[in-house]
């Protein structure tokens, strides 16, 4: 039962004893409550331009573990990202692999056209339990055409949410950064 509300991540009351088929040794009932206890998920957000700093301070701002990677230092520094846990600097998608992902990461691709189809390969074959990239439409069927022909599975690729983001009409850097907040906490909630 723990195992479950830890992957749920819902609280669960759980009865033991005097119902059908489980007798307890001292004819009693048990009821415990369980509640996950979760760390703060984290966000990985792959660019460190205008949408990529404004996603790193809104996903800070909603409890998340903020982690940047850019291969641009002028870009990809404390100075633009104070609250970061981690900045990473380097090669992309190179540093990107050492990087342990698991089913509580969430992946935003905010880099830039030359790189986002290489990363977006990376991040199609972790198991993140949410992945966005930016774009127009025409460039994500691009890419996500290419990476099949590589042989990530169409399922998986399905699960992308590109071009990334709430459907708002946001247009600024902010607002696009809101819009993507917004589908990466519907997504950590279970709402889509």
């Amino acid at each position: 039962a723990a195992r479950e509300v830890l992957e749920k991540g819902e609280p669960r009351l759980v009865r033991f004893g005097d119902d059908e088929g489980e007798a307890s040794c001292c004819g009693g009932t048990l009821e415990i409550y369980i509640e996950p206890i979760l760390s703060s998920p984290t966000l990985y957000v792959c660019g460190a331009g205008h949408v990529g700093q404004y996603v790193a301070e809104a996903g800070h701002m909603a409890g998340f573990r903020v982690v940047v990677a850019d291969d641009r230092e002028e870009l990809a520094n404390r100075e633009r990202f104070p609250a970061a846990g981690e900045i990473l600097v380097g090669p992309l998608p190179h540093i990107l692999q050492s990087l342990v992902i698991s089913s509580s990461s969430y992946i935003v691709i905010v880099r830039g056209h030359d790189q986002d189809g290489d990363i977006l390969g990376w991040a199609a074959r972790t198991p993140a339990r949410y992945i966005g990239m930016i774009g127009s439409r025409s460039k994500v069927t691009g890419v996500l055409n290419d990476l099949e022909a590589q042989g990530i599975s169409r399922e998986r690729l399905e699960q992308v949410k590109a071009p990334i983001g709430l459907d708002i009409g946001a247009e600024t850097p902010q607002e696009i950064a809101i819009a993507v907040m917004a589908e990466i906490i519907k997504a950590r909630r279970g709402k889509g």
